[in-house]
């Protein structure tokens, strides 16, 4: 489980960006919200609100370009000679990407932190478990002499990772980090091309059709059917030539005189399409204890389906997966049922830099709190966009 996250120098954040999904134990409401852990309650879910173009995709975009660097299916390489991951406003000499992430793992507590600076490389890289030093490459001599010599190699070429290849003796710390960070699942936003086509093709349903037990695809079916989607149920068709493998997904179709069965790819909308891909993710994300990030979750699905949607980890039956999304849907702002001021976020920018704060970090009076989203479009908690688009095309020239 996800328990803090800090980032610096990525793209538009030029100061450190902080979130935490660590509760408020002074919060009473909505108790089926959180994780009740001997090491600290946790929220189940966390939502974030602010302006477009203020650092929302960034945020989500960020935890997943760590996760590709610690699996290895990015280079820090191919990192550090992209220019545009790094900090737009900061000269070339002091472009460096910080990253820093705590996870609940087995009862025990990981920090990993890595610092890679452009045109260069790996400039720190650190893990303790229970605030326990693992290895650190800043203070070579906290290390033991096993880690000393493998960061003294390592050091040398500044593309290396040492949380991918530490001793025999800490392997089991390597496979609980490699283990956290494949359970991360992110959903990126309409504005990254090849997630939207990956959207349309459905690829990811085609992957559970193909491989899910019975059971698992009988429970999919009952998610859709009672979504008020219009679809009966998806399935696998028998495709004897060689075809896309997302236009084998049919839907059908019925009423009271006829039932069809068409690719889903071509006869349902995007919404009904995202909403089916979701619901894959999370029956698998909820046997295995997941970590799913969606940006804009709200994208192309009604307000009430969305919910139905947090609903599913806000629930006293989910005992290990999180969910971390941006929105742009005001009627999610629901701080009676829905969600607990420590679960909404608001992201700003302004022209120094970018901030990033709870609700619960507002000191607001209890009638402001109580009429969240009418408090939020009065800008009482800031975050709110500024447009002076109105009167453009009825501007007289000067």
């Amino acid at each position: 489980m996800l328990i803090d996250y800090y980032v610096s120098g990525y793209r538009s954040f030029n100061n450190e960006i902080y979130f935490t999904m660590e509760t408020d134990n002074y919060i009473k409401k909505n108790k089926e919200n959180i994780f009740e852990l001997e090491t600290g309650n946790l929220v189940k879910s966390a939502i974030i609100y602010g302006p477009n173009n203020t650092g929302k995709s960034a945020f989500i975009s960020s935890i997943g370009l760590l996760k590709e660097l610690v699996l290895g299916r990015k280079t820090i390489n191919e990192v550090k000679e992209d220019e545009t991951l790094f900090n737009f406003y900061t000269d070339e000499e002091n472009k460096i990407i910080k990253f820093k992430i705590k996870f609940l793992i087995e009862k025990s507590i990981y920090e990993y932190g890595l610092e890679i600076k452009y045109n260069y490389g790996i400039i720190n890289e650190f893990l303790t478990v229970n605030n326990v030093n693992i290895f650190n490459t800043n203070n070579i001599e906290d290390n033991q002499e096993e880690v000393k010599n493998l960061i003294k190699i390592y050091a040398f070429y500044k593309d290396k990772l040492i949380v991918s290849t530490l001793p025999r003796e800490y392997i089991k710390h390597a496979e609980n980090i490699k283990k956290v960070f494949e359970n991360i699942v992110i959903f990126k936003g309409n504005g990254d091309a090849k997630e939207s086509i990956d959207n349309f093709k459905l690829e990811g349903v085609y992957n559970f059709l193909n491989t899910a037990k019975e059971k698992e695809i009988k429970l999919l079916n009952k998610f859709i059917s009672h979504a008020d989607i219009s679809i009966k149920e998806i399935k696998l068709a028998n495709q004897e030539k060689e075809i896309d493998n997302t236009l084998k997904i049919n839907s059908i179709h019925s009423n009271k005189k006829t039932s069809i069965s068409a690719p889903s790819v071509f006869i349902e909308s995007d919404g009904s399409k995202k909403f089916i891909r979701y619901i894959a993710e999370m029956i698998r994300a909820f046997q295995k204890g997941k970590i799913i990030l969606i940006d804009e979750i709200d994208s192309s699905l009604h307000t009430v389906l969305t919910k139905s949607l947090i609903a599913l980890f806000n629930n006293e039956e989910n005992k290990n997966t999180q969910l971390i999304t941006t929105s742009h849907d005001l009627l999610l702002l629901d701080t009676d049922y829905l969600f607990r001021k420590d679960q909404i976020w608001f992201i700003y920018k302004d022209n120094e830099e970018i901030y990033l704060y709870s609700l619960d970090d507002i000191k607001a009076n209890d009638g402001a709190r109580n009429k969240t989203m009418i408090s939020y479009l009065k800008g009482m908690f800031g975050a709110l966009p500024n447009p002076k688009i109105g009167e453009l095309f009825y501007e007289k020239e000067k």
